[in-house]
This record gives structure tokens, sequence and C-alpha cells, in this order.
């Protein structure tokens, strides 16, 4: 690693408390320490940013926002104050390894072209399985992370396209170069968004081996399931859709879309009993979520259409269909819900 090498880790609050001190106690006792540490809190109620002010001080800077942006507005404007050559995005409700930074500047400065790097996310209840490595694309836009649940002992030379939000080091330049986080995102898929628009720009993808942090399952402050959630994760399924894949892919996606309707039902379904679905909304709640998200996207198919002229211009022929073959999400991971 280059000793002029320079890293700032941004970290986005919203209401937990609880977990943020974690967060921040393991991004400072790093063996490469950042040379500075941002936590922006969205418009918190649960005393936050009393918490920071109090425990934390001048050690970090706290970016105070009057509302709730969502992932994607709260890292913009984390990302606003970050002058140096990377910066590492960490989730609130995770903990970082202490060779975290290290292991993933390691792994990136000095690798001609390479744009952003992919932690290893251990479950925080069960630190020998994987919450997730990286993110996976499916044939109809949808995007989660990969490899849930599987032992992290049992995964050797896997390769990344699509890092995790939840933990991971992102080129500055490359990421201004794209145009940061699509704000209309709020949250879930902003990250596929961003890391597509900088592989269509020429960057590159590493995973960064040993850099590991430790994220606590429980769907965040959305939950697993929730009327809103269904909705951000349908809608901004759609975006992703519209924007990158080819015409095919879009006209086939209905198909493949209640392919994954019905493994998700018939897996809910299994287990009922041993499983039930968490409290976050009835039924018809989750569809009127639903029926809002296809509304809304569709309602922005102009808008989409020339994102789309944009980033599409930039693929080769082939592109995506190869990176949905190869990166794509398996069956387990399509009839899973997101934890």
């Amino acid at each position: 690693m280059d000793s002029m090498t320079t890293v700032s880790v941004v970290v986005v609050n919203y209401n937990r408390k609880d977990m943020l001190a974690d967060c921040i106690d393991s991004v400072l006792s790093q063996t490469r320490p950042p040379e500075r540490v941002i936590v922006v809190d969205n418009g918190s109620t649960d005393g936050s940013v009393a918490m920071v002010r109090e425990n934390y001080g001048g050690r970090v800077l706290l970016v105070e926002l009057a509302e709730n942006s969502g992932f994607a507005g709260g890292n913009n404007a984390g990302m606003e104050h970050v002058d140096t050559e990377w910066a590492a995005l960490l989730n609130n409700d995770a903990v970082a390894d202490p060779r975290w930074l290290e292991k993933l500047l390691n792994s990136a400065a000095g690798c001609d072209g390479v744009g952003m790097a992919t932690s290893t996310i251990l479950r925080g209840d069960c630190r020998d399985l994987l919450d997730n490595l990286g993110v996976g694309l499916g044939r109809d836009g949808m995007s989660r992370g990969s490899r849930h649940f599987c032992r992290a002992a049992e995964v050797i030379d896997e390769k990344v396209l699509i890092p995790s939000g939840c933990a991971a080091l992102i080129r500055t330049s490359a990421f201004r170069q794209a145009g940061g986080f699509d704000t209309k995102f709020f949250c879930y898929s902003e990250d596929t968004d961003l890391f597509l628009k900088m592989l269509l720009l020429g960057w590159k993808t590493v995973l960064a081996k040993g850099a590991c942090v430790y994220h606590h399952a429980g769907g965040g402050t959305l939950g697993v399931v929730s009327p809103f959630k269904t909705y951000l994760v349908e809608r901004n399924r759609l975006f992703v859709l519209f924007r990158f894949y080819p015409a095919k892919a879009v006209l086939l996606s209905p198909c493949h879309t209640l392919f994954r309707y019905f493994l998700l039902s018939a897996e809910i379904f299994k287990n009922r009993k041993s499983r039930p679905l968490p409290a976050g909304g009835g039924l018809s709640q989750n569809l009127a979520g639903l029926v809002k998200a296809y509304v809304h996207a569709l309602s922005r198919l102009p808008a989409e259409t020339r994102e789309r002229r944009r980033w599409r211009g930039l693929s080769c022929p082939g592109l995506l269909e190869k990176w949905t073959a190869v990166y794509g999400l398996d069956s387990r991971s399509l009839r899973g819900l997101e934890p």
C-alpha cells in the first residue's frame, strides 16, 4: 500500500443510536486509521446526535441533516466532505474488523483502473456465515446481496462485480465522475445503480480478501418486510432494469419477475410455521406498495429513457447479458427475503 494513500470513512445514521456507537468504535480502532471519519445523521430523533457529540467530540465530523434523505442522500452529503483519494462506506448497523481498512486499501490502492473494493460481509449473530459477498443481478433488474447464509470458509476464489454499499471502498474521483448516488432511489439498489455506472465508465472492482465487517440482520430501519420497503425495492428494480438492461431483457422481465414472486411465495408458505413472516404490514398493504411501485416507475419512463440512452450507450453488446449470467442471483437468493 502506498504510504501516501488517504481514506475517509462515511457512516450514515438514522435512529440507530444503539448500534452506531459500536460502528464508530470499530472505525476508530482500525490498524490503518482513516484520515477522517464522517458521520451523517439523517434527522434522527433518538438522541443519536447528542451521543456522537458527547462520546466522540472532535474525533469525527458530524454532518446533521434536517430530514431523512435515505442511504443515497446521506452518503452524498458525507461525500461532500471527503477530500481523500478513497472513501469507505460503512452501514451504521455493521462493525468493522480491526484490519478492514488495511485490507481494503492493500487490495485496491496501486491497482490500475480499480474504482471500488468489496468487503466480506459476515452475519453479526453467526460470524462464520456470510450476510453477503457483493451484489448479484437478477434477470429482471432485481439486485441483492449474494451468498446469503453460505459458510464463508466454503467460498473460494469468488469474483464480485458489484460491491454492497453496506461496506465498500470507492475511489473518490470515480464516485464523482459517475455522479454519486441517485437520490431518487432513496435506499435499495442505489449501490447497484452507482456501481454499474462506474463499471460502464471503465472502472474495475476487486474483492479485498480478509476485509471483513459484521452486519446485524433485521432489515435495517424498514425491517425485513414493510409496504414502504416493498415499494422501494420494486420501484428501484425497475429503474435499474430500464436504465441498463437490453431491450430483450426488459420485454422478458415480467416472466422472470413472476417466477421470482412464485419462488418467494412458495418459500414463505413452506416455512410459515417454523419461520413466520415478520410483522410489517399485511398482504394487502404490501400489494398496494407493489402497485404503487409500478405506477411510479412507469410514470418516470420518459426520464428513465434519457438515462438509458446515456448509460446503454457506454455498454458493449452482450455485456449486461454476460454480467447477469456470471454474477446472477441463483434460485436460493431469489426465493429468500433480504435479511
